[in-house]
């Protein structure tokens, strides 16, 4: 995993070229500790899988984390091609909208099938973690200290997307989204998203 990260440098040299979804899905699934960097807690503790299947659709990435209890963070992607906030308006962009309400659906169907999804979410970690998933993903080398007898914590639903221009005022818009939404939606630019990366 270590030889394939990509640097802090890497990545905000990509994020400058403004690559549209497809480019960072692309580059994400060259280097998945990208995401796990920010989101895993242990940080050396993770499965990361890409398209991960919800209801009649996936969600882009599902992060499983946690000690005890998994705790599970879905995010959703959008391109950097594109300003956070509208320029004319000051409102939050239709990309980064759209991807609120595929995430609304996807929590909705959680919520409404919750033990099916509890368990489905430990029986891909067992598949990751025996090697017997046949899809791609990444994998902490250290197995996940979970118990799956136990319940699950949908922790954060994350969507990442377009880029900064006024950094304070778009802080001050995004709170107020996430406070609306009991502070279950959380949404970052690609620079703000950037800023929480520790590695070099």
């Amino acid at each position: 995993m270590l030889d394939s990260m990509k640097t802090k440098k890497e990545i905000i040299e990509f994020i400058k070229t403004g690559p549209t979804e497809q480019d960072i899905a692309h580059f994400l699934k060259e280097d998945l500790s990208i995401l796990a960097e920010v989101y895993a807690f242990p940080n050396d503790e993770f499965i990361c899988i890409p398209e991960y299947p919800i209801d009649d659709g996936n969600v882009d990435y599902l992060i499983m984390t946690g000690r005890s209890r998994m705790k599970i963070h879905l995010i959703e992607i959008k391109g950097a091609n594109f300003n956070f906030l509208n320029k004319y308006t000051n409102k939050i962009n239709e990309n980064i909208n759209e991807a609120t309400q595929q995430i609304d659906s996807r929590s909705s169907f959680i919520d409404k099938n919750y033990e099916y999804f509890r368990r489905k979410t430990h029986e891909y970690r067992e598949k990751a973690e025996s090697n017997t998933l046949n899809f791609h993903y990444l994998q902490s080398e250290k197995n996940l200290y979970v118990d799956k007898n136990k319940d699950i914590v949908v922790d954060s639903f994350i969507v990442i997307g377009g880029r900064s221009t006024n950094d304070e005022e778009e802080s001050r818009i995004r709170d107020g989204y996430e406070r609306k939404s009991g502070y279950r939606m959380q949404l970052e630019t690609w620079d703000s998203f950037i800023r929480q990366l520790t590695r070099e």
